[in-house]
């Protein structure tokens, strides 16, 4: 599942554009780009989801972006508290608000929406995602006992049919082959009946076959840095990137992130979509955002096999649109960084896939155009011709395996880190 733009966002009640993460304000998306598993309607009937939050710093105020692919949605409710607790080994330290080493249910924060406890859900559908936004909730983070990034929780009751869902035990399997937390989220539980008006329950579900698709910002205080990152089904999350939950430009902004710094990734990556969808939708993105929106880089693939059956006229027209892009970031103080197509396995000649890395890479056009270059082509490829995958650094001929998301992630975040100086 990938994040679509869209113009059908709540804003308490409010129509508006989705903005990204803000310098100031960051977003920790508990579902990032999850595109590999399927999207199930289904009904919630006054049911409540429960889930513990890593922020990337401290944190004095929290909202809640909610994703709906689907119309007839339904109401939502919401609490927050935060918590010091680290460990997840009872169940207070895992579902209450703990200060002072002890229960404090007072902590619990109720949210509004447009003013009121009930939001309406945003109708959406499968490629234009209603977005219900909750209104700012004042809750300040507490420092952990172990000193680490603080926490939050949530209380998330639903009264709605049609939801979306991402299903397939996704979380549960990615973490359990991992053991890895780089999604931030550490735990998460379910309960029948409206939990956000007493949230001093104990959720006896588990809710491990999936979860509903939203997302926090956290106003954090400190000037955060954002990478905007479009794209194909390889920026969204396929492949190794299981549940998508260590998507490479996560994983590359989790590696720069500290509490001094925080660093976010915002992925509009597209699966199944062509240049001219994923291209279009950038550009409508950098035209929305203003200000301390704006994210500090762009990432931009050379090349995507949703194109078709490659032609130079395709990859031509595709240049033109990442031209156009760089000089869109130009004006808005954005540095973009292209990146080459990675390897074809099924392609029996590769010519303009070639072509459209060769451009990427030609220092004139960097210079030109004023972007950055990364050659994922090379880093994941064995330099054949036509270029192949290493062995075992694919999933599928096309889609990269983890030791490709985690060298790609690591080659992102070590260009970033020398950019940044």
């Amino acid at each position: 599942m990938s994040f679509f733009i869209t113009n059908r966002v709540k804003f308490g009640g409010f129509a508006g554009v989705v903005p990204p993460v803000a310098f100031s304000i960051g977003a920790t998306k508990l579902i990032p780009n999850n595109e590999s598993y399927m999207i199930t309607p289904i009904t919630e009937s006054n049911s409540t989801q429960h889930v513990k939050v890593e922020a990337e710093a401290a944190f004095t105020r929290v909202r809640l972006r909610f994703y709906c692919g689907a119309s007839d949605a339904g109401t939502i409710k919401l609490a927050l508290a935060p918590t010091e607790a680290v460990a997840n080994d009872t169940d207070d330290n895992r579902y209450k608000p703990i200060s002072g080493g002890s229960v404090d249910n007072t902590l619990w924060e109720q949210a509004t929406f447009g003013g009121v406890s009930v939001g309406d859900i945003s109708d959406g559908t499968s490629v234009d995602i209603g977005i219900t936004v909750s209104d700012w909730v004042d809750v300040s983070s507490l420092t952990p006992v172990s000193g680490e990034r603080p926490f939050l929780l949530a209380r998330i009751n639903l009264n709605a049919t049609n939801l979306t869902v991402v299903s397939g035990g996704a979380m549960d399997l990615w973490r359990a082959a991992s053991g890895e937390t780089f999604y931030r989220l550490f735990d998460k539980g379910s309960a029948a009946g409206d939990n956000t008006e007493s949230p001093n329950n104990t959720p006896t579900g588990a809710f491990s076959g999936g979860s509903h698709w939203f997302s926090f910002e956290f106003d954090y205080g400190v000037n955060t840095k954002t990478i905007l990152a479009a794209g194909d089904s390889i920026t969204a999350g396929g492949g190794g990137q299981v549940a998508t939950f260590d998507q490479w430009t996560l994983r590359a902004a989790n590696n720069m992130s500290t509490p001094t710094q925080p660093w976010n990734s915002y992925n509009i990556g597209m699966s199944g979509r062509n240049s001219a969808e994923y291209m279009t939708a950038l550009m409508n993105e950098l035209d929305s955002l203003k200000g301390d929106l704006l994210p500090k880089y762009v990432t931009i693939p050379a090349f995507t096999p949703n194109d078709g059956n490659p032609t130079q006229a395709s990859a031509d027209s595709r240049i033109l649109k990442i031209i156009a892009a760089c000089e869109r970031c130009a004006e808005l103080g954005i540095t973009p960084i292209v990146w080459t197509g990675l390897p074809n396995d099924g392609y029996g000649v590769d010519t303009w896939r070639a072509y459209a890395n060769d451009w990427a890479k030609d220092t004139s056009n960097q210079t030109t155009y004023g972007f950055e270059m990364l050659d994922f082509d090379a880093l994941v490829g064995t330099g054949a011709n036509p270029n192949r995958f290493k062995d075992g650094w694919t999933t599928d001929g096309i889609h990269p395996a983890l030791v490709a998301i985690q060298a790609m992630a690591l080659a992102l975040s070590d260009k970033i880190t020398e950019l940044e100086g």
